[in-house]
């Protein structure tokens, strides 16, 4: 399942439009759902965003859009929990504690929070937090101008691909891959307890070989 997610536009108040390279990866009919994280602030950007998934967007509002989204979506996309926020109500912005927090409390595999215009992604007890950065990189304080960024999430049940494009200053077009497996940290923790539990049964069956030695 292909997930694009992208926000922070804010075309036309900060930006006139995506970027030349942005066009071709950004074409209709290569998506199952689109992931807004905010600051669209027109209609004509929304409308576009839709149409890139056959409807299927799923936004939440920035703290500078009209457009009627709620603050934070929980979905299930193919068994994978994915929050999405904005993130500008987390204090400090950006706090990587604070969204985690959230990642817990949400009880979501993935957390894809905006307000940030760099792309980043952080895996936290088993968690992963991924901001796709913002789709025309423009400032927002207290950060300043960043390459323009999203991402593509390839999700398959047990791992994921994230597939991060970027536009260089002489606007040309890059895209990095990354793969992880979802509840890595849980089957460690599995891998753990069984170990600790084979301790037990050789410190068991020590303990009854002396019993023996000693009739």
């Amino acid at each position: 399942m292909l997930v694009l997610c992208i926000g922070d536009l804010h075309i036309p108040s900060k930006a006139i439009k995506l970027p030349e390279a942005f066009k071709k990866p950004l074409s209709p009919g290569k998506l199952h759902h689109v992931i807004s994280t905010g600051n669209l602030t027109n209609l004509a950007t929304h409308d576009m965003l839709r149409d890139l998934a056959s409807n299927n967007l799923l936004g939440v509002a920035g703290e500078f859009d009209d457009l009627e989204f709620p603050s934070k979506l929980v979905e299930n996309l193919g068994g994978i929990r994915v929050g999405i926020t904005h993130g500008h109500r987390v204090i400090p912005r950006g706090n990587i504690d604070a969204l985690a927090a959230l990642t817990r409390r949400w009880d979501v595999d993935i957390l894809v929070v905006g307000g940030m215009p760099e792309f980043a992604i952080h895996q936290i007890d088993g968690r992963f937090i991924i901001c796709p950065g913002s789709a025309t990189g423009i400032a927002m304080p207290p950060y300043t101008a960043a390459r323009p960024s999203f991402a593509v999430l390839d999700l398959q049940l047990d791992r994921f691909g994230v597939y991060h494009y970027s536009v260089d200053d002489s606007g040309a077009l890059s895209v990095n891959k990354e793969s992880y497996l979802l509840h890595e940290e849980e089957e460690e923790d599995k891998e753990g307890q069984l170990a600790e539990g084979e301790e037990r049964m050789l410190e068991d069956e020590e303990d009854d070989d002396d019993d023996e030695a000693n009739l």
